[in-house]
């Protein structure tokens, strides 16, 4: 728990994190004793210190601990905990855009999970691997797996994953210019997150209701839901999300002629999307930047011309 007395606010977790750090660290702490009991114990550990450092987007030592975990968990034959396991290894794939590295342990996961008959795990499984599928751009198999897993969370009263997957499933439709869908979706996904108290998800949501609004040329409302996602990204300290929520203000900015601010906004994006190595955050930085560029050439000429 040293990350809470750092300098820095936004390097700090949240009380959220320190509230489930708390809860898990006394079931979790491994026998001092040898046998099958410790090793169970400290693939628990393990699997909670990944998830940590999952969430916290430090992608190689969540896959570390995931790798440890499960060599543990598939030795002492526990098939729950390895399923468990390779969503999460899917799941940090995924965060590193690998995407064809995240499929195989989602198709061993759901052998898993629909031979044992557990409804969650199978449920978590296919909501990784709509996300997945959305950032291959395979959007119809997407909505599938997606709506798919959202009846079995709807099924077990399982909030959270609805609304994870409402989001998911919103990202998909939008993708397929579903765009009234799409606004149904993440309006009733917000309304879970703010219902559980999730900051990042209703950052998230409110995200994708700027996409889409945005879409459909709606700027002022698109503003709001941008500039209110973007402040709780920046409140908690979500750099991959103020990227994302960025850009689209930037692009709001552009279409309502108020370049300056659309470039001060790109330029930070730019900045860090290569620190993240995100790459769409510094491709579509880019070609903004060179729209920009672009509209102040056309002024200067036109002030030149006689």
């Amino acid at each position: 728990m040293q990350s809470c007395w750092k300098p820095e606010p936004k390097e700090r977790p949240s009380a959220t994190e320190c509230l489930k750090t708390l809860r898990w660290i006394p079931n979790a702490i491994p026998a001092t004793k040898g046998g099958e009991a410790s090793k169970l114990r400290s693939v628990v550990l393990l699997q909670k210190i990944g998830e940590m450092h999952r969430l916290q987007n430090r992608r190689e030592e969540a896959s570390k601990m995931c790798e440890e975990a499960l060599y543990i968990a598939r030795s002492t034959g526990d098939q729950t905990t390895v399923a468990d396991l390779l969503v999460l290894s899917a799941q940090n794939q995924l965060g590193v855009f690998d995407y064809a590295k995240a499929e195989a342990p989602l198709t061993e996961a759901l052998a898993i999970f629909n031979e044992i008959g557990k409804d969650l795990g199978r449920a978590n499984a296919l909501r990784v691997l709509g996300e997945v599928q959305r950032s291959q751009r395979k959007f119809v198999e997407a909505e599938a797996s997606f709506t798919e897993a959202l009846a079995i969370y709807k099924g077990i009263g399982d909030d959270g994953g609805q609304a994870n997957t409402l989001r998911g499933l919103g990202d998909a439709q939008q993708a397929q210019s579903k765009n009234v869908e799409a606004e149904s979706t993440f309006i009733q996904a917000l309304a879970i997150y703010e219902s559980v108290g999730d900051k990042l998800g209703q950052a998230n949501a409110l995200r994708g209701l700027g996409d889409v609004r945005q879409k459909r040329s709606e700027y002022l409302e698109a503003e709001t839901a941008y500039t209110q996602a973007l402040a709780i990204y920046e409140g908690i300290g979500n750099d991959l999300g103020r990227v994302n929520a960025a850009l689209g203000l930037s692009r709001i900015r552009f279409h309502q002629a108020r370049y300056p601010e659309a470039k001060a906004l790109t330029n930070d994006t730019a900045g860090m999307s290569k620190r993240l190595n995100y790459r769409w955050g510094m491709e579509t930085s880019e070609m903004l930047l060179k729209q920009i560029l672009e509209v102040e050439i056309r002024s200067v000429e036109l002030e030149l011309s006689p």
